[in-house]
């Protein structure tokens, strides 16, 4: 069953992505839809790596 809902959230993460590069100011509607389904924990983990790939980033 866990790789049945692995596969769904991919194909739903790629359809998300999709609607993102076709309409990009919808981003923030799906950033909130994705924050609300998730555990508290999971979107500061999130956050710290996010954070974190941005500072790599800017040392580049």
């Amino acid at each position: 069953m866990a790789q049945i809902d692995t596969k769904i959230a991919q194909r739903d993460k790629l359809f998300n992505l999709y609607v993102a590069q076709h309409s990009p100011n919808n981003i923030k509607l799906q950033i909130s839809q994705t924050r609300a389904e998730m555990d508290k924990e999971d979107i500061e983990a999130v956050e710290n790596e996010f954070k974190s790939w941005l500072q790599a980033e800017s040392e580049h």
